[in-house]
C-alpha cells in the first residue's frame, strides 16, 4: 500500500453535475471490516496524512468502539466548480448485516431538491455496492422537499419518530433481475411469447412511437398467468399436495387455476359476486372450486388468509408476493427484446396499467436493469389512485373500494413488497377516467382489431389523452388483459 489517494467515481443522470467523487488512502482498507473516511474538504482533497489524523479524531468522538464509518461527499456543479452541498453518511454493524443512516445538506436554494436527489441516489447506489443492506434516513415531518428526497432515494416512511422526525428506510427491494430472468426460464413453454402491436393511426393520434404488449392475447386472457405459473412452480411437495388458494376479482383466479391444472395442484379461488361471467366460468373450467365474497362488504384478505389456515392451503395473493412480481416482469423482458427485433431500438416511456403494482413493479425492474433512462410510469383508474397518493405521501395509503369498470385495478393499496419496487424505480403515475377507458378499448378494437378489456386499456388511454408525455418518444404500453365478454363490451360502446 503506497498511500496514494483514489478517485472513485459516483455517477449521476440528469442534472448538470460532475460525477460525485470519493477520495480515499489505498492502506485504509476495506468498508467497516478495516475502517475508512472518504471525504471531501470543500477545498483541496485532503493528503492521506490528512485523512488518518482526521479518522482517527472522528472515530474517538463518534465510534470509540470503531463499529461505525463517517463518509462525506461533496457535490459540485460542472459549470463554474461550486460546491452545491453534501450528503453524509454513518455506517455500522447490525448483527451480521452493514447499515447506514444518511443525510442530505444543499447550500445553494436553486434547484436544491434535484442536486440532494442526484447526490442521494449516487451515494445510496454506492453504499448498496458496497454491502449496506438498509438504508435510513430520519426527516422532519413538516419538510416535503426532504420527504420528497427520502422518497427519490427509495426510502419509505416508518412508523418511528426520534426527536420530532420520522425515519425512512429502505432495505433489499422484495426482487432484481436475477428473480425475473429465473422466472422466464420457469415459464418457458408454459406462457404465451405474446405479440407486440404497432399502428400508424395511434402514433399519429399521439406523437409518439408506440408499441403494444398484448397480453390480451396470453394465456387466460391476461398476463397473470406468468407470476402465478412462477409462484406455484416454486411450491415444495408438501405445498402441492395440500393446495393452493388465491382471492381475484378475475384475472388471477384464472391464471391460479390454470396454473395448479398445469401442476397438478388443487386450488380454491375467492371470488368478487359481480366477477364477470366470463372470468368466474373461465376459472370454473380449469378446475378450480369458488369462495364468492362481497367485494363492498367483505374482506378478501381476510377470507383467504382464513381459508389457507383452515385447510392447510398455501395462499398466493394477486400481487403483493416477490415470485408473482418477477414473473409478471417477463412481460417486459419479452417487450424490450421484440422492439429491439421490430427496427433495433430501445424506449424512452414504458407505460403499464396499475393495480397493486405486481406487473408494474416487475416491469420496472427488468426496465431498471436494461434500460435506465427509460421512464417508468404506471396508471390507474381515476376512482381508484391509491398508489399515486402513496407515492406522493411516502406511505402505503388505503382507500375504499373504488367504483370504476377497470375491475382489476379496484384495489384499496399497494402491497409491502410491491411499494418499496415502486418507490424506488417509478418515475411517476398517472391517472385516466372510465370514459377515457372506454374510448381507448374503442380504439383498439376499430383500428387495431383487439379487444382489450378496461383494466388492460389504463396504459393506452393515459397515451392517447395526454395523461403521459409520448410525443416524439418511443413507448412501450402493456395492454395487461382482454377477459371482457361481448355482451359487455356492447354495454360500454353502447349507440355512437
Amino acid at each position: 500500500m503506497n498511500g496514494e489517494m483514489t478517485a472513485v467515481p459516483l455517477r449521476t443522470r440528469r442534472l448538470d453535475l460532475e460525477p460525485l467523487r470519493v477520495e480515499h488512502a489505498d492502506e485504509m482498507g476495506p468498508l467497516l471490516d478495516d475502517p475508512v473516511l472518504h471525504t471531501y474538504t470543500g477545498g483541496e482533497p485532503a493528503t492521506p496524512a490528512q485523512l488518518r489524523e482526521r479518522y482517527r479524531r472522528m472515530t474517538a468522538e463518534r465510534s470509540p468502539d470503531g463499529r461505525q464509518t463517517w463518509l462525506n461527499w461533496i457535490l459540485r456543479r460542472r459549470a463554474d466548480e461550486a460546491a452545491v452541498g453534501t450528503v453524509q453518511a454513518t455506517v455500522e454493524r447490525d448483527g451480521d448485516d452493514l447499515v447506514a443512516e444518511i443525510a442530505w445538506v444543499v447550500a445553494r436554494p436553486h434547484q436544491r431538491q434535484g442536486y440532494a436527489r442526484e447526490a442521494g441516489q449516487a451515494m445510496t447506489a454506492w453504499l448498496r455496492e458496497q454491502g449496506v443492506v438498509v438504508v435510513r434516513a430520519h426527516v422532519h415531518p413538516g419538510h416535503a422537499a426532504s420527504q420528497a428526497v427520502a422518497q427519490a432515494v427509495g426510502l419509505r416512511r416508518t412508523s418511528t419518530v426520534q426527536d420530532g422526525e420520522v425515519r425512512w428506510e429502505a432495505g433489499h427491494l422484495a426482487i432484481d433481475i436475477g428473480d425475473v430472468r429465473a422466472a422466464a426460464g420457469r415459464l418457458r413453454g408454459v406462457a404465451h411469447r405474446t405479440p407486440v402491436a404497432t399502428s400508424t393511426t395511434l402514433d399519429d393520434r399521439t406523437g409518439g412511437r408506440i408499441f403494444v404488449k398484448c397480453e390480451n392475447l396470453q394465456r387466460t386472457g391476461s398476463f397473470k398467468v406468468r407470476g402465478a405459473y412462477n409462484a406455484l412452480a416454486r411450491f415444495t411437495s408438501g405445498q402441492r399436495s395440500a393446495g393452493v388458494v388465491a382471492y381475484s376479482s378475475g384475472n388471477h383466479g384464472q391464471a391460479v387455476a390454470l396454473a395448479a391444472r398445469l401442476l397438478g395442484i388443487p386450488a380454491v379461488i375467492v371470488m368478487p359476486s359481480d366477477a364477470r361471467p366470463i372470468k368466474m366460468a373461465a376459472t370454473r373450467g380449469y378446475g378450480a372450486d369458488i369462495v364468492i365474497y362481497d367485494r363492498y362488504t367483505e374482506d378478501r384478505e381476510a377470507i383467504g388468509a382464513a381459508l389457507a389456515a383452515e385447510r392447510g392451503l398455501t395462499l398466493v395473493p394477486p400481487f403483493d408476493h416477490p415470485h408473482v412480481m418477477a414473473g409478471q416482469g417477463t412481460a417486459a423482458l419479452e417487450l424490450l427484446e421484440q422492439v429491439r427485433e421490430i427496427d433495433g431500438g430501445g424506449l424512452d416511456v414504458l407505460v403499464v396499467p396499475l393495480g397493486g403494482g405486481g406487473l408494474l413493479s416487475g416491469c420496472a425492474t427488468v426496465v431498471a436493469d436494461e434500460l435506465p433512462g427509460c421512464r417508468i410510469i404506471g396508471v390507474e383508474p381515476a376512482a381508484g389512485n391509491d398508489v399515486q397518493q402513496s407515492l406522493r405521501q411516502g406511505e402505503i395509503v388505503h382507500i375504499d373500494v373504488p367504483r370504476t369498470i377497470a375491475d382489476g385495478a379496484q384495489t384499496r393499496h399497494a402491497g409491502v413488497f410491491t411499494f418499496p419496487v415502486l418507490q424506488a424505480l417509478v418515475d411517476d403515475v398517472v391517472t385516466v377516467t372510465d370514459d377515457q377507458l372506454v374510448d381507448a378499448m374503442r380504439f383498439v378494437a376499430e383500428r387495431m382489431k383487439l379487444v382489450v378489456e378496461p383494466t388492460g386499456a389504463l396504459g393506452i388511454a393515459a397515451a392517447l389523452n395526454g395523461a403521459v408525455a409520448v410525443r416524439g418518444w418511443r413507448v412501450g404500453v402493456v395492454a395487461s388483459g382482454g377477459n371482457v365478454d361481448v355482451d359487455r363490451l356492447a354495454d360500454l360502446f353502447g349507440p355512437r
